[in-house]
């Protein structure tokens, strides 16, 4: 416990502090974690929840990483043959990559191509290795990781600031709400007609325009977050956007 006290969680929270993150913390112990006595513990617990973290499971022995959610869901790492879905078991698939042995160059990149090409990006992070480090030099490399993550979130903080930094379960929540609404997109010489059935609270989209702009929005919110390339939030069920 002193380890993760005085390196490991400082680090982190400090990162959710000053960058708006909202962490999901993996372990194998979780069911038990809520009735430990010890007040270092407790403090953790604490300060996960004032942030609005969450707490996963690691289940053996297919070690599975998840998070309780109404709909099954486990990690995996990301590749170009991902998919939201098992073909299987239907779980949500939540995709990562990780960022201990990239230099920061290499994280944007592999973070700049999921978020653009998904809406989503993640980073996973393996404490226990730097646990297994013996002597000082080897835990240098953790001074070295923060300082590549906290580059990584600064640099993403600027670029992509049009992303939600939110835990594993709202991005669940939040896959499960894209496949279930069904838009009926109506398009003309001088704008774009969407009704949007199964709409809950608000919907977001990728809209691509090579040419023009979009000048005016109804009931939504556009974002450009590349050349011709916009983020729609609806906000009613009926948007409107003339180009």
């Amino acid at each position: 416990m002193g380890v993760q006290n005085d390196i490991f969680f400082p680090e982190i929270r400090r990162c959710e502090e000053r960058y708006g993150v909202r962490t999901t913390w993996y372990g194998e112990d979780k069911d038990i974690l809520s009735e430990s006595k010890d007040a270092m513990l407790l403090y953790y617990l604490n300060e996960i929840e004032e942030q609005r973290g969450e707490l996963g499971s690691i289940k053996a022995p297919s070690m599975d990483q998840s998070v309780d959610s109404p709909f099954d869901n486990k990690l995996s790492e990301w590749s170009s043959s991902y998919m939201w879905f098992d073909a299987d078991s239907k779980k949500v698939i939540i995709p990562y990559h990780s960022l201990q042995n990239e230099t920061y160059e290499n994280a944007v990149f592999y973070d700049y191509g999921m978020g653009k090409g998904l809406g989503f990006c993640s980073v996973y992070i393996d404490v226990e290795a730097f646990l297994e480090e013996k002597n000082s030099e080897d835990q240098d490399e953790w001074i070295d990781f923060c300082r590549t993550m906290e580059t990584v979130i600064g640099i993403e903080t600027k670029d992509l600031s049009w992303l939600e930094r939110m835990t594993v379960g709202e991005a669940i929540y939040r896959i499960q709400s894209f496949y279930m609404i069904e838009p009926d997109i109506v398009y003309s010489d001088l704008q774009i007609d969407v009704n949007i059935k199964n709409f809950t609270d608000k919907a977001f989209f990728y809209l691509s325009m090579p040419e023009g702009n979009v000048i005016k929005a109804e009931n939504a919110l556009v974002t450009q977050i590349d050349d011709g390339f916009y983020l729609v939030e609806a906000r009613k069920e009926h948007i409107v956007l003339t180009y």
